[in-house]
């Protein structure tokens, strides 16, 4: 996975299914920054910027009743793209959101644009 990451240093990357999320997680040696599966709902992020060609924002979801609301969430933003401030102000909205920031991000899309 992380090949692929440098193989396409411009491209966004988003991924969603936990399989994958847990091999990129693993190759980046950050899988065990993520606590066990809770039994309260609990959202765990971990915010990675020392790759060397992407930001990575990774989300772990745990403790939900649906099966599909938990599991992983991870964004892997090009650097060619967004600053490293730009990026944890991305991050930061993901993370806290509220009725004036909700409507700008689409997470599966990337971080929202400014006209």
């Amino acid at each position: 996975m992380t090949k692929k990451l440098e193989n396409s240093p411009d491209e966004q990357f988003d991924i969603a299914d936990d399989v994958n999320a847990e091999v990129l997680l693993l190759e980046l040696g950050i899988l065990d920054r993520f606590r066990k599966k809770t039994t309260a709902p609990e959202t765990q992020a971990v915010i990675y910027n020392v790759h060397s060609t992407h930001h990575i924002l990774a989300v772990f979801y745990s403790g939900r009743q649906k099966a599909e609301d938990n599991g992983y969430a991870i964004f892997c933003i090009p650097k060619s793209k967004l600053s490293a401030v730009e990026f944890h102000a991305f991050a930061k909205k993901f993370l806290n959101p509220n009725p004036s920031n909700i409507l700008g991000i689409d997470p599966f899309s990337g971080p929202p644009t400014t006209n």
